[in-house]
């Protein structure tokens, strides 16, 4: 996988789209980590072949300007390839936060047809604009089940809180002690996930699992 830093032109992001195969715009650089964490874990790196990642830096900035600029340089000037958006939920419901980030883009001139689930927290739509088009999947970061789903905020962190308590690192009653999962995550917390058993790591962002397979299809199916 392609790191692209926030501060490179779209210009560049451009030209990376003719080599790789698909381009995933991050909330964060936190998100941006762990999802290549994630696809090296699984052992997905490898199958996804060249996709570029990048931290957008912040829901507004990608919905406002890094999304909607990413596609009037891409739609039309290189071949169809995949886009994708990784945001957290926070106080909406991720229904809610897809559909948000869709309707933004009808501003910029857009039409973007009916989402659909792809699996749990991944929804897919067609962006398109003239005659051309291309796939754009949205990954929510949300843990809804268990001693997470009493948050009224939902974030990555949810996902990485979630595997340390698979792992034994966290207990139920520390996270029914926390007012949000970010409380319960430091720094480490994301180094060692390159280390955790894959079946806990896909557990625990099986929508990561579930985007990354999809971006290696081509969002085709």
């Amino acid at each position: 996988m392609i790191q692209l830093r926030a501060s490179d032109s779209f210009l560049k992001v451009v030209s990376a789209m003719k080599r790789v195969s698909a381009l995933v715009l991050c909330e964060g650089s936190r998100d941006a980590e762990a999802l290549k964490a994630v696809a090296g874990r699984l052992g997905l790196a490898e199958v996804l072949g060249n996709v570029a990642v990048t931290d957008a830096e912040g829901i507004a900035t990608l919905m406002r300007n890094v999304l909607p600029a990413a596609l009037r340089l891409i739609v039309g000037k290189v071949a169809s390839r995949p886009v994708a958006a990784v945001v957290d939920a926070d106080d909406a419901e991720p229904g809610e936060r897809v559909r948000s980030l869709y309707d933004s883009l009808a501003a910029h001139g857009y039409r973007v047809s009916e989402p659909r689930h792809r699996c749990p927290s991944v929804w897919e739509a067609r962006v398109v604009r003239g005659g051309d088009e291309l796939p754009l999947l949205v990954a929510v970061n949300g843990v809804y089940e268990g001693p997470f789903d009493r948050f009224g905020i939902h974030e990555l962190e949810d996902h990485v809180a979630y595997l340390k308590l698979l792992e034994g690192r966290l207990t139920e009653e520390d996270v029914s002690r926390a007012s949000r999962s970010s409380d319960l995550v430091v720094k480490d917390d994301y180094e060692a996930l390159g280390g955790a058993a894959p079946e806990r790591v896909r557990r625990a962002f099986s929508h990561f699992e579930c985007l990354l397979r999809a971006l290696a299809e081509g969002a085709t199916r």
